[in-house]
């Protein structure tokens, strides 16, 4: 294992438990804030997972997997407005 793959190893696992740690505080105290909080980090971490996991060990993902994977990078931008929305306030024509 070179320097640069354990140092994105380190990475990916740092970021699974910033998203297991959001989503605990979500189950928590359901409130919007955090409920959108770990929709945001839980989706981007199923897009990096399935993506590395995809590339590490050179599968395929089954079309169904790619179409939600693509699903959920479309859907970031909408849910990075409703995280926004939470914290400063946007206009509902922009975020509804």
């Amino acid at each position: 294992m070179t320097a640069a793959a354990f140092l994105q190893f380190l990475n990916q696992l740092l970021y699974l438990a910033v998203t297991v740690a959001v989503i605990v505080q979500a189950i928590k105290r359901p409130r919007r804030t955090s409920i959108n909080k770990a929709l945001f980090f839980t989706s981007l971490a199923l897009i990096l997972e399935a993506s590395a996991l995809s590339s590490e060990l050179g599968l395929v993902l089954p079309p169904v997997v790619a179409l939600g994977l693509a699903a959920l990078l479309f859907g970031l931008p909408y849910i990075q407005l409703r995280l926004l929305d939470d914290f400063v306030g946007v206009g509902t024509w922009t975020s509804y």
